[in-house]
């Protein structure tokens, strides 16, 4: 051991790191290192080097336990040994090389804090005159500006070695005044010199905020802290990062984050920031020296020199987590933020720029466009017709063993065009085709758009309802069908081709192309994509986005080489655009796979034809893997194919790798696009064999297409940033049929185009620029969640467990087991047995992943859950174990019902199926069948049918015969005010629960009234917020079941739905629209499930056919004029339980109130609209309202009340007895403030509103007095 001549304390930054920190990581260092221009060697450091240890009392400093405590101790020696290398021999790329290994390897070698020295020096010879000097400090002995210190100490102590060297303050009382700082009262007072430090953090807190969403960041300051006399030149740990959290909640200006930023730093503590901001105006570097700049662990740090009053700013980051391109990109985005800060002191820091102007062009112009559209050469059949012209004897179509001539297509479809031309059809006519696949379905697609008209694919194999939708909604002219699909559409002879059946009528006409006069912007086609709310709805495709399309991939994939491509999918989903209009446009040979064959004749067709392009989804490439490795059939695995398009969904890179095993030679293109632009909008080109670790990119735009990542404000998201995916250019579809509101919502006036009027399409799919531009699909936005307050992408998450060499395919989706404890689950697929376990799963996304994106549970699955076109289907995703029946963990979100269990009970009857049905009249009702009407909005609802209309109607009231259940009707309608005599011949009451089959009615009864109802109006449930979801099952969904199947008896009847916002849950800070999708997941309480899964019931009807629509009302108060509520309603119970604790709490809460009259006027006037049936409609205030103001009408009322915060509030309700209204829901108030009323899409209700003069009022303190005074006349609350 060496000689011990001094002991002492430790700084307080010694004594943190020694109890907190990992002593051996490589954030315990302090590195630097230099370029200099002088001819130095190792002899020449160690000289230098050795007078400095001496003079250094750091640099012989070391640490050991004694008693229990650490305690500092001071070498007598001085150990100054110096490290180095001669790389003056290699070549300039390979020295750069070494150099950088070399600094890397020093950075990272660990010191020992029990042996001194806890420094390393190294010297690295370039050549003559030019080496490199690597520092490299513990922090136990050092604090960031120690190297340029030490540096300087080396610089005079070989430059001047005889010079007076300036006094160093003692270490011991240098430890007692740090102590006494920590103890010290903070200093509120901001001096002027640390204003750079808040500014550089306030510019830094600004872009770290813009790029990852958070609401408040932490920083850190560090300043040198060498006031004292005798430490401007010593080496010690006395700098102490000081870390603030900075709120950008309310959107400040930049005056008013500086205040926060210099508030925060007076008080300012420990941490660990998300940033540093290094300041440093100490010595300058002599002229012969320049900074490297190396690795650097821990969070990124903006450093400040300031020199001749001038700050000169550096960005040392961790070259493991950001590379060079993203550095100079974010230093350049800081230097950006800072200038408008400068620019513009006024500004909300939301609207302050980040993107540089290089980097906006390279977004925006560069990255975003693709390659010249192809030269316009006519619409796809334009296409066609020029290969039959141009190789005539070709085979186009291979099925079944019989081949089509490209001349006997054409020809064909000539005939068949006529014909339909003769039938009055031409551009913009609409064309339903139902036929299986084979050469007549081409022949029929080619003849339509030969004809002028729009097809409308129809799958045989859907469900009847479904089709006679689609027909229906489509306004299809004529439907093109064979024998065996025709007995699955609704008779209507007069519009239905069977084709089989009039081949002597169609033989009839010429075989001459049509000679039809086609617009670019006519429609090509409408295909119906899945909507959210279970009703399909149409994307109307131009020719010209189809032909752009087309052009492009006869192109990219070479369609016309090889054997052409295989038809082995529905001609219902857009991915046989691409199977089947490439290879025809350029002469190759279209080969059919039956329906009914599987993989097993899709490889065999790989087998044999050599094909130049399949078209698959990865889900159905794992299914043809499967199928080659089970059977052993792989074949010549070099003429499986020479392209392999991938669409639909995230592929694997696994999968592509497996897949190589079968078919080395493909060429593999990850091909992205949604419907609504035309099948594919961007491309990524990999071998098979070198497929990435993790999802395979999507790419970069497709030729004469546009593609913008932008985040919600609509601004480009920085390159390396997850933000929502916009499509513009030729292939944007015109919009959705018959929904101008989604239409509206989906499709934007392009901002960033060329020409005005330009549109682009919200995609909905989250995606970031990688460093070269192409992009990396993340998942979808309304998979975004929030948890525990960090907003989690799950298709990061998703992507990084299949980097696992174990995980075939992965999905994570959040759970709510308890109110508020939202968490992520993850299934997973395993490639081969063992699955690996929670811990691997859990080690290997912990390698690259923070905790907060961790999940909770992992579910090994043997397959992920496919829908019909081989997606995902995250609805049939498996509940968690235990959270079934008798699972006993009371309220958890999927306690007794899990995610499988609501889409068990949302599964409808064969039997409940509207077609053939006669329809009753859906409009003028004559007699309206009604559930609900003893409660708030169903009594309102019952009145406004009853007051604007002459139908009679059938009320479903739980009594125990009609004149009790009539009583009930009429004394609900007198307590509400609502009640005219002229209603007693108008209405029926019939008997009954929804909790029972037939409602409790004799079959008798329940047949009459299938037979006499138009309509029905379901607003009836049991609504409770304690009860879990088997309580409320009956009621609630089984019910919804018998209204559905009296819909369904006899004839068909509209059904319109009152279901609630509730069904998305409250956790979401995003808008939610009509048409969003709501998973079960998401979905928590009973009451709130239960209402999801009725939902889902009706809209699969709709499906089917049924006329329905969707209400969801969020929250109904009084009466706009009298004030009457509903006091059974959670709003009124607060403010009752409150008036009698005589307090409320302080929140910063925004409600959304709406009258009943609105909402009954409203909802009457939706459902007596055609245009209504199939959509989605939310009832919302599109004002909101502060719960503050709710207090101060109570108080105005005069109640003695007062306001607390909401800690106080929470205590005094523990003490609250039984006869206080919150008594009951008490275990439904958490202890935490409660979160804003999520915000409310209403674009569908806006639009069919529209000059109605049915307008939701705001609720002000009129609207509360009324409210109130009702309250009180009803005896609910006590007069003041």
């Amino acid at each position: 051991m060496p000689d011990q001549n001094a002991t002492g304390n430790l700084f307080p930054a010694q004594h943190r790191m020694w109890t907190h920190d990992d002593l051996a990581a490589p954030e315990s260092h302090v590195v630097a290192a230099y370029e200099i221009d002088a001819d130095l060697d190792a002899a020449d450091v160690e000289r230098a080097l050795t007078a400095v240890v001496r003079r250094q009392e750091a640099l012989r400093t070391y640490f050991r336990v004694l008693d229990g405590d650490p305690v500092r101790l001071v070498a007598r020696g001085a150990v100054a040994a110096v490290a180095a290398a001669d790389l003056s021999a290699l070549a300039g790329p390979e020295r750069s090389a070494e150099v950088a290994r070399r600094l890397a390897t020093d950075a990272r070698t660990p010191l020992t804090p029990t042996a001194a020295p806890l420094f390393r020096v190294s010297v690295l010879r370039l050549d003559k005159g030019h080496v490199v000097l690597s520092l490299v400090l513990h922090r136990l002995i050092a604090d960031d500006f120690c190297p340029g210190i030490l540096l300087a100490e080396l610089w005079d102590a070989h430059t001047r070695p005889q010079a007076e060297r300036p006094p160093l303050a003692r270490m011991t009382d240098l430890v007692t005044a740090g102590w006494a700082a920590l103890r010290a009262e903070p200093d509120d007072e901001v001096r002027e010199e640390d204003d750079p430090g808040s500014v550089l953090v306030a510019g830094a807190v600004v872009l770290l905020g813009r790029l990852t969403g958070d609401a408040e960041v932490a920083a850190g300051v560090l300043t040198a802290r060498r006031e004292l006399p005798g430490t401007s030149r010593l080496i010690a740990p006395l700098a102490v990062p000081r870390v603030v959290r900075v709120g950008l909640a309310g959107d400040p200006t930049v005056g008013t984050l500086l205040q926060r930023v210099r508030a925060g730093l007076a008080v300012a503590g420990d941490g660990r920031p998300a940033v540093m901001v290094v300041l440093d105006d100490g010595e300058p570097l002599p002229p012969e020296v320049r900074p490297i700049a190396i690795g650097h662990a821990g969070p990124p740090t903006v450093r400040g020199t300031r020199t001749q009053g001038t700050w000169h700013l550096r960005l040392d980051h961790d070259g493991t987590r950001l590379g060079p391109v993203s550095a100079d990109r974010l230093r350049a985005r800081l230097l950006t933020v800072l200038e408008g800060m400068a620019a513009m002191p006024d500004e909300a820091v939301s609207r302050l720029p980040i993107l540089p102007d290089a980097e906006r062009r390279l977004l925006l112009d560069d990255w975003a466009t693709g390659p010249a559209a192809p030269a316009p050469a006519g619409h796809v059949h334009e296409l066609v017709r020029a290969t039959a012209e141009r190789r005539p004897t070709a085979v186009a179509v291979r099925s079944d063993g019989h081949e089509l001539t490209y001349q006997d297509l054409d020809e064909r479809a000539d005939r068949l065009a006529h014909a339909l031309r003769s039938r009055g059809i031409g551009p913009e006519s609409r064309v339903a085709i139902c036929l299986p696949r084979g050469p007549d379905l081409l022949v029929a697609l080619l003849a339509v758009l030969k004809a002028g008209a729009a097809y409308v694919p129809l799958d045989p194999g859907h469900p009847p309802g479904r089709l006679a939708f689609m027909i229906a909604d489509s306004g299809a002219e004529l439907v093109l069908t064979s024998t065996g699909p025709a007995e699955r559409l609704p008779a209507s002879p007069s519009r239905t081709v069977v084709l089989d059946r009039v081949r002597e009528w169609i033989d009839g006409f010429p075989a001459t192309n049509p000679a039809v006069a086609t617009h670019p912007d006519n429609l090509a086609y409408i295909l119906y994509t899945s909507g959210s709310t279970g009703v399909p709805k149409g994307v109307m495709v131009p020719h010209r986005g189809l032909a752009n399309y087309v052009r492009w991939a006869v192109e990219a994939y070479e369609a016309g080489a090889g054997g052409g491509s295989t038809l082995h999918s529905s001609i219902a989903f857009d991915l046989t655009v691409t199977s089947i209009y490439p290879a025809l446009a350029a002469g190759g040979t279209v080969t059919v796979v039956r329906e009914d064959a599987g993989p097993a004749a899709l490889a065999e067709a790989l087998r044999e034809g050599g094909h130049s392009l399949v078209k698959l989804t990865p889900a159905h490439l794992e299914l043809l893997c499967d199928h080659f490795t089970q059977t052993g059939t792989d074949g010549d695995a070099a003429d499986l194919t020479r392209r392999l398009v991938v669409g639909g969904e995230t592929l694997p890179g696994q999968t592509l790798r497996r897949w190589a095993g079968h078919s080395p030679g493909t060429l593999v293109v990850n091909e992205y696009g949604p419907t609504e632009t035309v099948v594919g909008c961007c491309a990524y080109e990999v071998a098979a064999g070198d497929a990435p670790a993790g999802p395979v990119p999507i790419g970069r735009p497709v030729a004469g297409t546009r593609l913008y990542v932008l985040d919600e404000s609509l601004r480009p998201t920085p390159a390396g940033l997850p933000g929502e995916l916009y499509v513009a250019g030729a292939g944007v579809a015109r919009g959705y049929l018959g929904r101008p509101g989604l239409s509206a919502e989906r499709f934007l006036p392009d901002p960033y185009g060329p020409t005005p009027g330009a549109r682009m399409y919200r995609t909905g799919d989250l995606v970031r620029h990688l460093p070269d531009g192409t992009l990396d699909y993340l998942g979808r936005t309304d998979h975004q969640v929030k948890v525990r307050g960090h907003r989690i992408e799950p298709g990061e998450i998703e992507a990084t467990l299949l980097r696992h060499r174990n995980v075939r395919a992965a999905v994570v989706v959040v759970r709510e087991d308890r109110p508020g404890d939202r968490r992520l689950v993850a299934y997973v697929v395993p490639r081969a047995d063992p699955a690996p376990t929670e811990e691997q799963l859990a080690a290997h996304l912990g390698r690259t992943l923070p905790a907060a994106m961790l999940p909770a549970h992992y579910v090994p699955l043997p397959a992920l859950p496919l829908t019909g076109n081989g997606k995902v289907d995250r609805a049939a995703l498996p509940a968690l174990p235990g959270s079934g029946p008798g699972s006993g963990a009371p309220g958890r979100a999927l306690a007794v019902a899990g995610a499988e269990d609501l889409v068990a009970d949302a599964a409808v009857e064969d039997d409940l199926t509207p077609v053939g049905l006669p329809v009753a009249d859906l409009l003028t009702p004559r007699r309206i069948f009604i559930t609900g009407v003893t409660g708030f909005l169903g009594a309102f609802l019952a009145d406004e049918l009853l007051r604007t209309g002459e139908a009679v109607l059938h009320c479903l009231v739980r009594a125990a015969d009609p004149d009790q259940a009539y009583q009930r009707v009429e004394r609900t309608m007198r307590e509400y005010g609502i009640w005219d005599e002229s209603y007693r011949d108008r209405i029926v009451a019939e008997p009954g629960t929804l909790e029972e089959p037939r409602f409790g009615l004799p079959e008798r009864r329940f047949d009459e009234l299938a037979e006499l109802v138009d309509v029905i109006y379901h607003c009836g449930a049991k609504v409770n917020f304690v009860h879990p979801y088997l309580s409320l099952r009956r009621a609630n969904v089984l019910g919804t079941k018998e209204v559905l199947r009296l819909a369904c008896r006899t004839r068909v009847k509209a059904v319109h739905h009152m279901s609630t916002i509730d069904v998305f849950g409250h956790h979401t800070d995003r808008l939610i629209a009509e048409d969003d999708t709501v998973e079960p997941g998401d979905v928590t309480g009973g009451y709130a499930q239960t209402k999801w899964v009725a939902e889902r019931l009706v809209t699969t009807l709709g499906e089917r056919g049924l006329p329905v629509v969707v209400y969801r009302p969020w929250i109904v108060l009084g009466h706009s004029r009298t004030g009457a509520a509903h006091t059974t309603d959670y709003t009124c119970v607060l403010v009752k339980g409150c008036i009698q604790l005589g307090a409320g709490p302080e929140q910063d809460m925004a409600l959304n109130f709406m009258p009943v009259d609105y909402a009954a006027r409203a909802v009457v006037h939706l459902s007596r609209r055609p245009e209504s049936f199939g959509g989605v409609f939310h009832l919302a205030n599109p004002a909101t309202t502060a719960l503050g103001d709710v207090w101060e009408w109570v108080k105005a009322f005069g109640y003695r009340f007062e306001v607390v915060p909401f800690e106080e509030w929470r205590l005094r309700l523990r003490d609250v007895g039984e006869d206080n209204a919150l008594y009951p829901v008490l275990p439904l108030i958490g202890d935490e403030p409660g979160e804003d009323a999520p915000r409310i899409g209403t674009a569908n209700t806006d639009a069919a509103l529209a000059g109605t003069g049915i307008a939701c009022p705001p609720i002000d303190q009129d609207m509360g007095r009324l409210v109130l005074a009702w309250l009180a006349r009803a005896g609910f609350i006590e007069e003041p």
